[in-house]
């Protein structure tokens, strides 16, 4: 049960966005690991 509460089928959807713009913000030199982090865990 607890299984369908995480909706692990939408977890890449989530975690997509923030990936691309961590990715922006390394390419262009502003990557701060702990607001990636952090945003990562909220969108999850």
């Amino acid at each position: 049960m607890w299984l369908a509460v995480i909706r692990p089928a939408t977890l890449p959807a989530g975690a997509a966005p923030v990936v691309v713009g961590t990715a922006v913000a390394a390419a262009t030199g502003g990557w701060r690991p702990g607001v990636a982090l952090a945003a990562l865990v909220a969108a999850l």
